[in-house]
C-alpha cells in the first residue's frame, strides 16, 4: 500500500508545473498535459504501482509507503540539521544601530547618536573569534544594523582580521550583508567581495515616487536616483561573479497598483546580468510599530505576491527568496549551538527579539569578561524551548522550520499561529525559482522510451 506524501507542493511555471517535495529537497518539471496523470498517480497511487515512472516518483519522496511516518523522519531530519551546524560558528554582527534611512515601516530602534563599535569592542572580538575557531569547522558572518555601512570603518578592520585568523586557522568563512544601499558603493563592493562576501540584499522599494516616499533619508531626503546609480556601477565595474545581489520589494497595496514600471526597470537594467534577482516580500501587520501613515496599506493577500513572481519569469528577471527550500532552512537561528548575535557595544545574544540585557537572550558582555563561553544556564533555555506546537504537524511548511520559526515567540504566544503556517503562496515563489534556476528534471511520464529518469 502507497500514499502521496503530506509535503508534495505544485507551482506552475511559464507552461508547466513544478513538483517539489519538502521533506526529501526533490523536484522534477512536467508538462500542463501530464499534469491531470500526475494528479491521480498522487491520489490514488496504488492503481499505478505498475507504471514505469512509480519507481521514480518514489525516490524523489511524492510516494511513500502507506506505514511510512514522515513526522518521524522530520524529526530525524532536525536532529541532523542542529548536528551538523554544531560546528559552524555563525555570527550576525551589528557594527552600528544608527540608519541614515526613515522608513515607514521600519520596526527597529535605531538612534541618531554615533553608537559604532569601538577599537575595545573590536580587539575583543576579534580575540572571541581567534578563540572559537580553532574548535569550528567554518565560520559565516551576518552584517546588519541599523545601517553597517555607517561603521564601514569597523567593518574593514574585522574583516581584515578575520581574513587573517581564518587563514591561520585554514577555516573557510563567508558574509552576507543587508544594506539599504545608499552607501554601497564601487570601492565597498571590491572590498567586501574581496573578503568572501558573496551575498548582498538591498531594497529598492518600488518605482522613484514609491520608493522616495516609503525610504527617504532621515532628513527626509530621495534616495532611490542614489541606489539605482550605485547597483548599476557595481553591474558595470565589478566583474567578479562569485556574488549574488538581492533586489528586494517590500510590498504594500499601492506598490500592486504600480508594478510596470518598476519591473520594466528592472528587466532593462538587470535582467541580462545573472548576479541581480529580484525578491518580493509582502509588508504585513506585524510589522506596524512605529509609523501611523501605513494604516490600511498592508497586504493581506500573499497571493499578491506570487503574482508579482509571475511577472518577473515573464520579463525573465532572475527571482529568488531568501531562503529556499533545504529541509530546516527557515529555522531559528537561535536554535543553532554555536550562532549568536553581537552589538556595537560588545554585548552577545543568541537571539535578538528584544536585544537588551534584562532578556534572557543576552550572553553577555566581550566588555566585561575575558571569555564568553557558548553554554550555561541561559544558553541552555533555547534548547529547552526546541519544542513546535500542536498546530504545527499540520502545517505544509514543517520541513523548513522543523516547529522551529521562532521558538520563543511561540512561548509568550503559544495560541497563536505564526505567519509561515500553510503559506502556499511563500513555498511556491521558491518552486519558481528553483525551476527559474533549472534546478528541476523535465520528465514526460507519458514517454514510452527508457531514460525517463536520467
Amino acid at each position: 500500500m502507497w500514499k502521496a506524501s503530506r509535503y508534495n507542493v505544485m507551482a506552475g511555471f511559464k507552461d508547466q508545473i513544478a513538483v517539489h517535495n519538502l521533506l526529501t529537497h526533490q523536484g522534477i518539471l512536467v508538462s500542463s498535459s501530464d499534469f491531470e496523470l500526475l494528479t491521480c498517480v498522487l491520489k490514488t497511487p496504488d492503481d499505478y504501482q505498475k507504471s514505469r515512472f512509480f519507481s521514480g516518483l518514489c525516490d524523489k519522496g511524492f510516494i511513500l509507503p502507506e506505514e511510512t511516518d514522515e513526522l518521524q523522519l522530520l524529526e530525524e531530519l532536525k536532529n541532523k540539521r542542529l548536528e551538523e551546524k554544531k560546528k559552524v560558528l555563525t555570527l550576525t554582527i551589528i557594527p552600528t544601530y544608527q540608519c541614515n534611512f526613515k522608513c515607514i515601516y521600519c520596526w527597529e530602534n535605531t538612534k541618531n547618536e554615533n553608537d559604532n563599535m569601538t577599537a575595545e569592542a573590536q580587539a575583543k572580538l576579534i580575540r572571541f573569534i581567534e578563540d572559537k575557531i580553532k574548535n569550528s569547522s567554518s565560520l559565516e558572518i551576518d552584517w546588519f544594523g541599523g545601517e553597517p555601512l555607517l561603521a564601514f570603518d569597523v567593518m574593514q578592520n574585522l574583516l581584515i582580521n578575520i581574513d587573517r585568523i581564518c587563514k591561520d586557522n585554514s577555516k573557510p568563512y563567508v558574509c552576507s550583508l543587508t544594506t539599504n544601499g545608499y552607501a554601497l558603493t564601487e570601492d565597498k563592493v571590491r572590498f567586501l567581495v574581496k573578503h568572501h562576501t558573496n551575498f548582498f540584499q538591498i531594497t529598492l522599494d518600488g518605482d522613484k515616487e514609491l520608493h522616495d516616499r516609503n525610504r527617504p533619508l532621515k532628513n527626509g531626503a530621495a534616495t532611490y536616483d542614489v541606489i539605482l546609480r550605485n547597483l548599476t556601477a557595481i553591474r558595470d565595474k565589478i566583474e567578479t561573479r562569485f556574488f549574488k545581489l538581492l533586489i528586494r520589494l517590500n510590498v504594500t497595496e499601492e506598490t500592486t497598483r504600480n508594478t510596470k514600471e518598476y519591473f520594466d526597470m528592472i528587466a532593462k537594467e538587470f535582467a541580462h546580468d545573472k548576479r541581480f534577482a529580484v525578491y518580493i516580500q509582502g509588508v504585513e501587520k506585524h510589522n506596524e510599530v512605529k509609523f501611523a501613515e501605513m494604516h490600511g496599506k498592508y497586504l493581506e493577500e500573499h497571493e499578491v505576491t506570487e503574482s508579482l513572481y509571475d511577472i518577473c519569469i515573464e520579463k525573465n528577471i532572475m527571482t529568488s527568496a531568501l531562503k529556499l527550500l533545504e529541509p530546516g532552512d527557515l529555522m531559528c537561528k537561535a536554535m543553532h549551538d554555536n550562532s549568536i548575535f553581537i552589538n556595537s557595544q560588545g554585548e552577545i545574544y543568541k537571539c535578538d527579539m528584544d536585544m537588551q540585557r534584562k532578556h534572557i537572550s543576552y550572553m553577555g558582555s566581550l566588555l566585561e569578561a575575558d571569555q564568553i563561553e557558548l553554554a550555561g544556564e541561559k544558553y541552555d533555555y533555547w534548547k529547552k524551548i526546541m519544542n513546535k506546537l500542536d498546530y504545527c504537524d499540520d502545517c505544509l511548511l514543517l520541513p523548513l522550520c522543523c516547529g522551529l520559526k521562532c521558538p520563543y515567540y511561540n512561548t509568550l504566544n503559544p495560541r497563536e499561529r505564526c505567519e509561515l503556517y500553510n503559506n502556499l503562496p511563500l513555498v511556491k515563489n521558491a518552486v519558481k525559482t528553483y525551476a527559474q534556476q533549472n534546478k528541476y528534471q523535465l520528465v514526460n511520464l507519458q514517454q514510452t522510451k527508457e531514460g525517463l529518469w536520467n
